[in-house]
């Protein structure tokens, strides 16, 4: 629902630029009437067709591309986008973006972009490296410059979180950052250099694997099972758009009175769903397992992004409050696990475990939370690690 909102309100804005009420109102009902197509995934980093390249669309496009965007225009849209977002993040802070809302903003941006060129208009706007979810079955083991810069901006923007200690991937952000930034810089790399920031990607991906404890897979083996653990690695590495949408929407550094998000409430509600999944697992027992992996990756996003928020790195006092904060949070999560009804032992050791890692990575600052987590909780050899990871569901198919 949330993805139908953005091209609607958009689309609306952009069609008054539009003289005829009538091509306006069939601009609109075209505009929409695309945006609720089907979304289909096509390998070797195909992209299905756009509005603007339909030919019965060329010429109301034509007219609406004379117009000039305003600077309001610009803010009115990206005030949508924002607004979107936030709503997404308050009543679904477990769950990954969709497709569908990142394929609307990006058509919606591309209706802008380009229809200005002077400071402030369309053109000065830099559109984000947003991801939509790849499927294992049909990856063809090469990534698009967007999920190569979409990583760089996560490395940056995350060194030395919550986020970065928790998931052991200081060392990784610090070679991606080397690697990559030249890359970035360049405007004129071509196919050439896309191939080579999906190689230093892919790379990036197989050094995660020791550091977490996952074994590198050898021979030819199932590659539907390798592909999913490439891309799970992919999406705690970029954290799949969460970084992306705060910077630019500015969404991290003020306070929910300030237009930001409630970063410890969006905590507390993929907590008590994280919990909700425990009591109540899908009958798809691998499926539930992916769903907590990615429903925690969110959490500790948040976690992160209040830490930054409220701690400055030469500031004892704010560390010190952090800290006591994250105390008292793992207290109430615990908490919860205690009032909930968890039916299976595994249930209940892994969420327990949850939160005694989180409390050893927020009071100590640094740890190998690998070596503590990764540990089988019960007979089917599942370990929090490999929840926390998402590979529990990959890790019990045959190679």
């Amino acid at each position: 629902m949330i993805a139908d909102v953005v091209p609607m309100l958009s689309n609306a804005a952009a069609s008054n630029k539009i003289e005829d009420p009538i091509l306006r109102s069939l601009y609109c009902s075209l505009a929409v009437a695309f945006s609720r197509r089907r979304s289909l995934l096509l390998v070797d980093l195909s992209s299905q067709v756009r509005l603007d390249e339909l030919p019965w669309a060329k010429q109301i496009l034509c007219g609406l591309q004379a117009g000039s965007s305003s600077s309001s225009d610009v803010v009115a849209t990206i005030d949508t986008i924002r607004i979107a977002t936030r709503s997404w993040i308050d009543h679904f802070p477990h769950t990954m973006t969709p497709n569908r809302f990142v394929s609307s903003i990006k058509a919606v941006m591309r209706g802008l972009k380009g229809t200005g060129s002077t400071a402030g208009q369309p053109d000065a706007i830099e559109m984000p490296k947003l991801l939509e979810e790849l499927a294992s079955d049909i990856f063809m083991g090469s990534f698009s410059s967007n999920f190569s810069l979409s990583t760089l901006q996560a490395a940056r923007s995350l060194q030395g979180t919550l986020y970065e200690r928790y998931y052991n991937i200081g060392p990784i952000y610090d070679d991606l950052i080397a690697q990559l930034g030249p890359h970035a810089a360049r405007t004129d790399g071509g196919r050439e250099g896309v191939t080579a920031m999906s190689g230093v990607l892919l790379e990036a991906t197989t050094n995660c694997m020791p550091r977490w404890k996952v074994p590198v897979e050898t021979g030819r083996g199932n590659y539907t099972v390798a592909n999913g653990r490439t891309l799970e690695a992919v999406m705690v590495m970029s954290t799949h758009n969460l970084c992306q949408l705060y910077a630019w929407l500015g969404l991290g550094n003020a306070s929910p009175s300030e237009g930001g998000v409630d970063n410890m409430a969006a905590v507390r509600k993929t907590w008590k769903h994280i919990v909700g999944l425990f009591e109540s697992p899908p009958e798809d027992t691998y499926y539930g397992y992916r769903m907590v992996a990615y429903a925690w990756r969110q959490l500790l996003f948040f976690l992160s992004m209040e830490e930054k928020r409220l701690t400055h790195a030469d500031d004892a006092d704010s560390i010190a409050a952090f800290r006591a904060t994250m105390a008292a949070l793992c207290d109430e999560m615990q908490q919860t696990i205690g009032t909930a009804k968890l039916t299976e032992v595994i249930s209940e050791r892994l969420s327990t475990k949850f939160v005694n890692v989180l409390r050893k990575v927020a009071a100590e600052g640094k740890v190998n939370t690998m070596d503590d987590i990764q540990k089988p909780d019960a007979e089917k050899g599942c370990s929090h690690g490999d929840v926390v990871l998402g590979y529990f569901s990959w890790s019990m198919f045959k190679e």
